[in-house]
C-alpha cells in the first residue's frame, strides 16, 4: 500500500499517544472498523474527499461510525486529520496504523484463499498451525475462489504457499509432459 511519507508521523503519534495512555487494544479495533466502513462505501469515502465541506461537518458523521466505547483519543485523532486536511486520506492512514500497531505488537497478517469456505475450526487449526511455524501472533484473512478447484493458497510476508488443487494439476501436468516429450 503507497502511503504519503508525510502521513507516518500521525500513525506514529497515535500509536505512541494510544501505548501512552493505555487504549491501544480499544483504538486498534475501532481503526479497523472505520477503514472496513469506508472501504465498504464509496459513497463515504468520497464525501470525506470533497473540499468544500467543513471538516467539522465530516467529523460528525465519522462520530456515528465509532464503538461506543472507543477512547476520545480516537475521536480527537481523527479532528486532528480534518485540521490539517488530512481526511480524503482517512482510509489509508488508519490501514496504515493498524499495520504499524500490528507490527508492533508481533502481529503476523496472513491472507489464505480457498476454493471452498472454511469453517471455524479449520480457520482454527490452520491459525494454530501458522502461530506455531512463525512463533508469532497470527490473524487471518480468508478469501474466495472457486477456480482453485480444491485446497488453498497461503500469502504470507512476500512468499507463496500453492495447496491448490488447480496448481497441483498444473504441476503433474507439466511433470507427464517432461516424462513423456
Amino acid at each position: 500500500m503507497f502511503l504519503h511519507k508525510d502521513f507516518m508521523p500521525y500513525v506514529v503519534a497515535l500509536y505512541r499517544q494510544a501505548v501512552e495512555e493505555d487504549v491501544l487494544k480499544h483504538i486498534t479495533p475501532a481503526a479497523k472498523a472505520m477503514s472496513k466502513s469506508l472501504q465498504e462505501s464509496s459513497e463515504l469515502s468520497s464525501f470525506l474527499k470533497i473540499s468544500f465541506i467543513p471538516f467539522e461537518e465530516k467529523i460528525t458523521i465519522l462520530a456515528t461510525l465509532i464503538p461506543k466505547k472507543t477512547p476520545a483519543l480516537f475521536l480527537s485523532f481523527l479532528t486532528l486529520l480534518g485540521q490539517n486536511r488530512k481526511l480524503s486520506s482517512l482510509e489509508s492512514i488508519l490501514n496504515k496504523f493498524t499495520e504499524y500497531a500490528d507490527h508492533k505488537l508481533g502481529v503476523q497478517h496472513i491472507r489464505i484463499v480457498s476454493a471452498f469456505a472454511l469453517d471455524a475450526s479449520t480457520q482454527k487449526t490452520l491459525q494454530t498451525a501458522l502461530e506455531s511455524q512463525l512463533n508469532k501472533t497470527v490473524e487471518l484473512s480468508i478469501t474466495l475462489d472457486s477456480t482453485l478447484m480444491g485446497g488453498i493458497i497461503i500469502h504470507y510476508y512476500h512468499h507463496e504457499l500453492d495447496l491448490s488443487l488447480k496448481n497441483t494439476i498444473f504441476s503433474l501436468k507439466s511433470t507427464l509432459k517432461e516424462l513423456y516429450s
